[in-house]
């Protein structure tokens, strides 16, 4: 802090940032929360409970420690990623090679958009969008990815515009896949 009180506009960027991280963090576990209950509470005693719920669990989770450390652990993406396979192989979720292709190509093109962005989008952000696009399969997971894409885009921009955040400062990207692959579990019948 300056003398006098005064704040730096780095500096009040950084507080908001701080403040709207808390905010975020909060809104985002409530949101989670309803849409988990209310899913359960659809869903019943059925096989679709079973699959998803378990994997609804872990989006949220990524969600939650990608706002917390921005980083997305494989300790939630790699259980997931291997849950959707059994789920698929074994309780009738997508069919197997649906979600091989889903994970394979929803996987595959965040990697690619991670190559080319050069870190900007993160190794947990890609097993975390293979595993969504297992979950749902390829058409349904580039449905999440797009519309993840296009939300984030807009919030940074409304975020930048409001001088809430700098140009260099990075927004983390799992919640927004996570969030919307979330609603898209919800939503999605089953095959």
């Amino acid at each position: 802090m300056r003398e006098g009180g005064l704040l730096s506009t780095r500096e009040r960027v950084r507080e908001n940032g701080t403040h709207l991280k808390k905010c975020g963090m909060i809104l985002i576990t409530a949101l989670f929360g309803f849409v988990i209950l209310a899913a359960a509470g659809q869903f019943g005693r059925t096989a679709q409970a079973v699959i998803n719920l378990p994997a609804m669990v872990l989006l949220a989770v990524a969600a939650n420690v990608d706002m917390q450390r921005n980083v997305i652990p494989d300790w939630v993406t790699l259980p997931g990623l291997a849950w959707a396979l059994l789920a698929s192989a074994f309780l009738g979720g997508p069919r197997l090679s649906d979600a091989v292709l889903g994970m394979a190509l929803c996987g595959g093109v965040l990697l690619t958009l991670a190559i080319i962005s050069r870190g900007s989008i993160g190794g947990g952000d890609v097993k975390l969008m293979a595993m969504i696009g297992a979950l749902l399969g390829w058409r349904w997971g580039f449905g999440v990815l797009a519309v993840a894409q296009i939300s984030a885009a807009l919030l940074t921009l409304g975020l930048f515009l409001a001088g809430q955040k700098g140009r260099k400062d990075a927004l983390p990207f799992g919640p927004f896949l996570a969030g919307f692959g979330l609603l898209a579990m919800f939503g999605k019948p089953m095959q």
